[in-house]
């Protein structure tokens, strides 16, 4: 896998779900983009109408996004699954 893939996330899909799975999975992790995006943005909107401030709105992306990378820290290779 070299790194000039559009999505590599989508490789690693194919190694974590069974091939007749994999269409939902996919499909699902698709439908995950458009909805984080509307979603986000009305939740940083709320916390800067709430508090005054785009800084705990930032914070709480970041927190997010350190969650994120320790559940996959957590949930190890897909060669080791």
């Amino acid at each position: 896998m070299s790194n000039t893939e559009p999505m590599p996330d989508l490789y690693f899909m194919t190694r974590w779900f069974p091939k007749r799975r994999r269409a939902r999975a996919t499909a699902l992790f698709m439908l995950a983009i458009p909805l984080s995006s509307f979603i986000g943005a009305y939740a940083i909107g709320w916390i800067k109408g709430s508090t005054g401030s785009f800084e705990p709105g930032l914070l709480f992306l970041a927190a997010l996004c350190a969650l994120s990378g320790l559940l996959t820290l957590l949930q190890g290779h897909p060669a080791d699954v």
